[in-house]
């Protein structure tokens, strides 16, 4: 599917070729159902009190400035911003997080020609259907608007997504809520493609005497 498709998708929530990639504007019971294991993220829709969408929200924590410009960047703010849609999950990575990325990689990340990669991390922190607490979320996977799957893990307290941890719980927003991770997450799809671009970032970010 390419990039113009798939921003169309999560844009307009329109379903092309019948696929599962609608996930913004389908009824809560079909974005969130699991074959064999019940979802982590529990089917009840908690709409959250506040009047600000999720990229506002996001802005006014003032530690979420370069996942803001990356979504910019992608083409997605208008979609995440958009009080129709959702409501929605979002694991945001911190200012911090995007900092332990190797160097040079945030900014091949944020190149024109490498977009369709930056939509596809960007979408696997993200579920749609449902804006739930921090104590409300249970272990399981559960699938992401990338439509890879992510692993959610309680341990003791502290929520686990993949290999994040949860440090900002519960920032609401009118259409979902934001749970900030120490962490970027990559979805197993995309893996190869970002190992690859790390490549070529780390030799243009060395420098030699």
């Amino acid at each position: 599917m390419n990039i113009s498709t798939r921003l169309h998708i999560l844009t307009t929530g329109a379903i092309v070729g019948g696929t599962f990639s609608a996930l913004l504007a389908q009824p809560v019971s079909t974005q969130i159902a699991f074959a064999t294991t019940p979802s982590p993220l529990s089917q009840t829709t908690i709409i959250a009190q506040s009047s600000a969408n999720i990229i506002d929200a996001l802005s006014d924590a003032d530690n979420f400035n370069t996942l803001v410009q990356a979504l910019e960047t992608a083409g997605l703010s208008n979609a995440v911003a958009d009080p129709r849609r959702g409501p929605l999950t979002i694991f945001a990575p911190t200012d911090t997080a995007f900092e332990t990325l190797p160097d040079g990689a945030l900014e091949a990340l944020l190149e024109p020609d490498n977009r369709e990669l930056l939509l596809d991390i960007l979408t696997y922190h993200a579920v749609s259907g449902a804006a739930i607490p921090a104590a409300e979320v249970t272990s399981g996977d559960v699938p992401t608007l990338s439509e890879d799957e992510l692993s959610i893990e309680l341990v003791g307290e502290t929520v686990m997504v993949d290999d994040a941890t949860v440090v900002q719980p519960d920032i609401q927003a009118v259409n979902g809520i934001i749970h900030g991770i120490d962490a970027i997450l990559i979805p197993n799809s995309a893996s190869a493609e970002f190992q690859a671009l790390l490549q070529p970032a780390a030799s243009a970010s060395t420098t030699y005497p």
